[in-house]
């Protein structure tokens, strides 16, 4: 991009702001709207011990691969450990006085940090964006044990599943003896979905254990049954519905991991780590899952508006006094950018994620023909940007820091980020 080349970038964005102030909404469905007639089970990973057990950073690892966290109980009788590159091993070290014998495990929670209180509904694991034709179930659980062990002989020791709510409650639990069997072997449990429906928690219970017993575990899977698509389609629906269920339809925010929870009371209460380009973003991909029937005409409008609402009405400019643009990262709700914490940077005034998000904000109103009148919003904050004052020898800063400070380092060189923003 030459020096002084900022009108050019302003002028294409007014382009594809007119175009789509004057386009009629595209409403029309697409050819994967048949609702399926067949369906496939498919093993979903919930962990396979290939990382750090549950400690701090950087020793540990507290996450699934759910984007749940994850953590192992009654660590007072249990040593944990690695077996080998992908699996954890529970051995009893000791047992309360005058106990019969102890216990131990893990526990996972399902898509979202165990604080959050967010469930997997087993009868509808795609969630409440994705039509009832559409969805999957959980019909069983599998857990890979690469060994079992016992110094004394322990003929009672078992391996126990449980499924909790988020109140704690067990839902449904599932015993198999360890004792006297081939290893490695994978136990197996079926579920009845519509009986047990949402889950926060998966557990394995290493129980009637005594000092001396040891077991490794490999891996935890969910089955599923699942609408049979074109690998295409399931590539899209999976993708999807894992995205919404980052979507917070209270403040129109999509978090930028699974695995960022709430913040603390002191701090808000609310969502952390919410991505301004991924919301916006969020509201062009549910058009798209609207032309493929997976939700309904009215459901993509509160989506697409709802979001559109929030970052022209709620999300701040910054920085304060200062040519504004949209953060890279808000918290509760998109009310104020993620501001220095914990050792760590707040979010950086972006120029990037600012033209992103308008972009796609843009293209999803226009998609659906801009019902609430949003798009002149859009296009008065995008004109008010002195796209002139960030310009460093020819090239777009990535914006201002969180002290105010104009960001050195430009969009510069070969990459989907420089010919987004130039």
């Amino acid at each position: 991009m030459r020096r002084g080349s900022w009108r050019g970038v302003i002028g294409r964005v007014l382009v594809v702001v007119v175009v789509a102030l004057g386009a009629a909404p595209r409403w029309g469905l697409g050819v994967a709207a048949a609702q399926p007639s067949a369906f496939v089970d498919y093993h979903a990973l919930v962990d396979e011990h290939d990382t750090p057990l549950p400690a701090p950073l950087p020793a540990g690892w507290y996450f699934n691969a759910m984007g749940g966290d994850r953590g192992v109980l009654n660590a007072g009788d249990i040593r944990y450990g690695r077996d080998g590159a992908s699996a954890y091993r529970a051995e009893v070290v000791s047992k309360a006085p005058g106990a019969q014998w102890t216990w131990g495990g893990m526990w996972y929670a399902l898509i979202r940090q165990n604080d959050d209180d967010v469930p997997l509904d087993f009868r509808a694991i795609f969630g409440p964006h994705v039509a009832s034709a559409y969805q999957g179930q959980v019909v069983g659980l599998r857990v890979a044990v690469k060994s079992a062990s016992s110094l004394t002989g322990n003929s009672d020791l078992i391996l126990r599943l449980e499924a909790k709510s988020t109140s704690g409650a067990v839902r449904a639990s599932w015993s198999f003896p360890l004792a006297a069997q081939t290893y490695p072997k994978v136990f197996t449990a079926a579920v009845d979905p519509a009986a047990l429906g949402a889950v926060e928690q998966l557990l394995w219970v290493v129980d009637r254990a005594q000092p001396g017993d040891a077991v490794s575990v490999d891996s935890v899977q969910l089955v599923t049954r699942v609408p049979a698509l074109p690998a295409e389609e399931e590539a899209f629906l999976w993708s999807y519905a894992w995205l919404m269920a980052n979507y917070n339809p209270a403040t129109g925010m999509v978090k930028d991991k699974s695995r960022d929870g709430r913040l603390p009371a002191q701090y808000g209460g609310g969502d952390s780590m919410e991505s301004v380009p991924a919301t916006a973003k969020t509201a062009k991909i549910v058009y798209y899952a609207y032309r493929k029937g997976y939700l309904a005409q009215a459901q993509a409008v509160a989506i697409i508006t709802k979001i559109a609402d929030t970052l022209l009405r709620v999300v701040p400019r910054g920085p304060t006094g200062a040519n504004t643009i949209w953060p890279h990262f808000t918290e509760n709700g998109g009310a104020n950018a993620v501001p220095p914490r914990y050792g760590a940077a707040g979010s950086e005034w972006s120029t990037g994620d600012t033209a992103y998000a308008a972009l796609d904000l843009i293209t999803a109103l226009q998609l659906i023909g801009d019902p609430q009148g949003q798009l002149p919003a859009i296009t008065s904050m995008l004109a008010n940007i002195d796209w002139g004052s960030l310009l460093i020898d020819g090239a777009v800063s990535h914006g201002y820091d969180d002290h105010g400070a104009r960001i050195p380092y430009t969009w510069r060189g070969f990459g989907m980020e420089t010919l987004g923003i130039n």
